[in-house]
């Protein structure tokens, strides 16, 4: 984090991060915030555009070594579990989809940036409808 003393307002903050973040603030003086998200992609097909994308990070961690082979290969599998239920789009199969992001975030929980990233796909294939 860095502070920028050239502003009239004390300074400004900037601050990187991974992850999925909702406010960042420094100074919130007599404000009313209103944040609103929507799901990532468009429908079905944006969410297996995220699980594609998904998938090459996936693989370029493999490759990086930050993940073993036997977890490589059921995190590959608990993808194509979810893309099938997307393709599919029943309520069943929308259930099945949930439930193999869920185990691929466990999977992927040594890697805080996949593992955010299949949080928010869990919370977009709950919201197809």
């Amino acid at each position: 984090m860095r502070k920028d003393s050239n502003s009239g307002d004390g300074g400004n903050v900037t601050n990187t991060a991974y992850g999925s973040v909702g406010v960042q603030a420094g100074h919130v003086r007599d404000s009313t915030l209103h944040v609103s998200f929507t799901a990532p992609g468009a429908g079905g097909a944006g969410i297996a555009d995220e699980l594609a994308a998904l998938r090459e990070k996936l693989a370029r961690e493999r490759s990086a070594g930050r993940i073993d082979e036997d977890t490589h290969e059921a995190a590959s599998a608990e993808i194509d579990i979810a893309d099938k239920g997307i393709e599919e789009g029943t309520p069943e199969s929308r259930k099945a989809s949930v439930l193999a992001l869920k185990r691929l975030r466990g999977l992927l929980g040594d890697l805080a940036s996949l593992a955010a990233q299949v949080a928010t796909l869990i919370t977009a294939v709950k919201g197809l409808s």
